[in-house]
């Protein structure tokens, strides 16, 4: 997961630094960088356990 993260922010670099550049370059950089991004899906589903949900619903 970390190395997915630190593709997918030197991806979003990339972009910042292609700014003003071609427009299909910029398409690629960006298609690359979203591959790159780690999914918040999977993370979403995690349980949590009974302490944090009742400091949650507290």
């Amino acid at each position: 997961m970390l190395v997915q993260s630190l593709a997918g922010a030197l991806g979003l670099l990339a972009l910042v630094l292609q700014v003003g550049g071609s427009t299909p370059l910029t398409v690629v950089i960006a298609a690359l960088a979203g591959l790159a991004m780690p999914q918040v899906g999977p993370l979403a589903r995690v349980p949590l356990d009974e302490t944090l949900q009742g400091m949650l619903t507290a």
